[in-house]
């Protein structure tokens, strides 16, 4: 979709390590496209973004930020003295980015509880095209038949991608204990 609206895209695989052949050719791209912002979203891309504002330090490096980056680590690096390593370097990436998007006043607040300038942070909600979501639902041909299931019910929900970090399996078991005291509650995952 990017390359059909006429932006130039490289992919470059980098994995869960940090690959010196990857940063070399991430330096190339941008140096050789005249790219004068970074906007990152997660652990390792975080650790890339520090790599390359060292390496040009007049790039524009904003990060984005999901969740708290040590439950992050938890659900891709096994290793605890990799996780604080990676940590630590994710970490020092966003206390030199020049910028960062955080999700939701509580990953602001903790990112401030963990020393980042409450000036450099600015709260972007997740967008949500309600309108979209209601036309699609009354189009579902199950619709009617899950309105009628939840219709006297209360509904506990989540809506995400099934990824550790999102943590289902505390809402399913949660779930278990919350329906045998409360039956007239229903859990959905989307």
């Amino acid at each position: 979709e990017i390359s059909r609206r006429g932006a130039k895209l490289k992919i470059i695989p980098a994995g869960f390590i940090i690959n010196p052949v990857s940063l070399l050719q991430i330096l190339f791209f941008i140096r050789k496209n005249r790219i004068a912002i970074i906007h990152t979203h997660s652990v390792f891309p975080h650790i890339y973004g520090l790599l390359i504002k060292i390496c040009s330090p007049k790039m524009l490096f904003v990060a984005h930020v999901h969740a708290d980056i040590y439950r992050e680590l938890i659900s891709n690096v096994s290793s605890p003295l990799k996780r604080k390593i990676y940590y630590f370097a994710s970490f020092l990436g966003l206390r030199v980015c020049d910028a960062i998007v955080a999700i939701s006043g509580a990953v602001r607040t903790d990112l401030i509880k963990k020393g980042i300038s409450p000036q450099k942070i600015r709260v972007v909600y997740n967008g949500i095209d309600v309108e979209k979501i209601e036309k699609d639902a009354r189009e579902h041909h199950d619709s009617g038949e899950i309105i009628g299931k939840i219709k006297n019910k209360r509904v506990v929900g989540t809506i995400g991608r099934i990824t550790p970090i999102k943590n289902h399996r505390l809402l399913v078991l949660a779930a278990q204990e919350v329906i045998t005291r409360y039956p007239d509650v229903m859990f959905i995952i989307v």
